[in-house]
């Protein structure tokens, strides 16, 4: 199964732009970039569990890679966990999905467009309490489903947070 996720995200096309991208993530905000990388490898072993989804890995992983790909382009004041956002702040932080699929995955021309729409929707919530577009149950594609998923259990298990296994066990009961 590693090698499979690893082959999957290592089949993720990167034009030029979005190599570029990435490396100035890992450079300048590489808890973002590590925390693309995880959610990349989570989708992508989301994506085998058919009871989960029956969504491509590779499009799991490309879709897990670049789903924050946008935040590379808003106030880095954003990225401070301490720093209270503006009404401009939050407006860049609600737009960054759209961001990310407009600006520069359209635009490359390489991703499939259920990619991108699954980029678009790694906000939004089955109850329609989500960003940008408030899309609640079938509005959301199953990428897109799988993809939101992917991001918060990669988020638990980022290093320093304790006990991950516990808090998801208990984000998936409360669901």
């Amino acid at each position: 199964t590693r090698a499979q996720m690893l082959a999957a995200l290592a089949a993720v096309p990167l034009p030029e732009p979005l190599v570029l991208t990435l490396s100035a993530a890992y450079d300048t905000h590489h808890e973002v970039y590590l925390h693309l990388v995880r959610t990349a490898l989570t989708a992508s072993w989301l994506a085998r569990t058919p009871a989960l989804t029956r969504c491509d890995a590779g499009m799991a992983a490309a879709a897990g890679l670049l789903h924050d790909i946008g935040m590379m382009q808003v106030d880095p004041q954003i990225m401070d966990p301490d720093h209270v956002l503006t009404a401009g702040q939050h407006a860049q932080l609600y737009a960054h999905p759209q961001r990310a699929t407009s600006l520069l995955l359209q635009q490359q021309g390489v991703f499939p467009a259920e990619v991108v729409r699954a980029v678009g929707e790694h906000h939004e919530c089955l109850d329609g309490s989500g960003y940008p577009r408030n899309l609640a149950g079938d509005a959301i594609s199953p990428l897109g489903k799988l993809l939101s998923l992917a991001q918060v259990v990669a988020a638990m298990f980022a290093p320093g947070r304790s006990s991950p296994e516990m808090r998801l066990s208990v984000l998936l009961r409360m669901t």
